[in-house]
């Protein structure tokens, strides 16, 4: 095993055996704002990781890209601890979570374009989750307007990981591995939204992590060995 890819090995151990298990714990015991620094640590690592993806790649375009979008999931993190205690800040984080897709977004038609199939597949899911949303009438609030745009964003992003996942030569290719993360991003968002404004319970919040920080780790590596 080499020495690159021993660290790489080391860090995910880091981040998933160590990190991510003590911040659920503390979340799941103190709540959001008591786990705080254990949150920002995971959020940290992934944006160290993508400044080492933008030096090994020589500061290129994709790798500049994820970087941003990996700042900017940074800065949404610390808003959303206060999801349930402060709804002008919970706004601000979808702001920057938005703003974080929109570079994702941007990197991946960078990579491999963007296609008709592409928008007509978006428009059937928002069409899809506009009937899930009449059906269970969320009380979302001054939120309703940045959570609708931003679900928009979330859905072409999906589709276009899962359009862009097809496109690798094997599921070792950078593209499956970013895909992956794409995904795993978007079903936290999911079960965010569900935990929000439906179901409150506690395993949720603990799903949304898991889902969120592997996804984001997994999109920091695309990076790295893109």
């Amino acid at each position: 095993m080499n020495g690159e890819l021993l660290f790489m090995c080391g860090l995910w151990l880091v981040y998933v055996i160590l990190l991510l298990p003590l911040y659920l714990k503390k979340q799941s015991q103190n709540g959001l704002i008591s786990a705080m620094p254990y949150k920002l640590s995971l959020s940290l690592l992934f944006c160290i990781l993508g400044g080492l993806a933008v030096l090994k790649q020589g500061g290129s375009s994709f790798s500049i890209l994820i970087i941003c979008g990996l700042i900017a999931s940074l800065v949404g993190d610390y808003y959303l601890i206060y999801i349930q205690e402060d709804e002008p800040k919970f706004i601000k984080g979808i702001f920057y979570f938005a703003v974080a897709h929109l570079f994702y977004l941007t990197a991946m038609v960078r990579m491999v374009g963007v296609s008709v199939v592409e928008i007509i597949g978006t428009l059937v899911l928002l069409v899809g989750l506009f009937v899930v949303k009449k059906i269970t009438k969320p009380l979302m609030g001054k939120a309703e307007l940045p959570m609708s745009l931003y679900t928009v964003l979330v859905t072409f992003m999906a589709v276009k990981a899962l359009s862009m996942a097809f496109m690798g030569n094997s599921p070792l290719t950078v593209q499956w591995v970013f895909s992956l993360g794409a995904f795993l991003f978007l079903a936290s968002d999911l079960c965010l939204g569900v935990w929000r404004y439906i179901l409150p319970e506690k395993i949720l919040s603990q799903i949304v992590a898991i889902l969120y920080f592997i996804g984001q780790m997994l999109i920091a590596t695309a990076s790295y060995y893109q």
